[in-house]
């Protein structure tokens, strides 16, 4: 398996948190971590804290912002929530 190639699959460990921050707002931390499967060998990395701004509008709860570990960003795409 190269560096940089795009995991299986992306998992959570453990409990999701889901911390209040009034005026309709939440900050939802989880740790995720990514696994490769390439033939017959299963790679799996080390978890990671995943923190995502949320706010509730009339549609439900949106992501407004999302604080993930460098090697994510090419794997997550960010259009706001304006």
């Amino acid at each position: 398996m190269e560096r940089g190639n795009v995991p299986s699959k992306l998992e959570t460990v453990g409990p999701i948190d889901v911390e209040g921050q009034g005026d309709g707002r939440a900050t939802v931390t989880v740790q995720v971590h990514a696994i490769w499967w390439n033939e017959q060998v299963n790679l799996s990395g080390a978890a990671h804290p995943w923190r995502f701004e949320t706010r509730r509008d009339a549609g439900g709860w949106r992501v407004c912002a999302a604080d993930l570990p460098p090697w994510c960003d090419v794997h997550v795409r960010a259009d706001g929530c304006g």
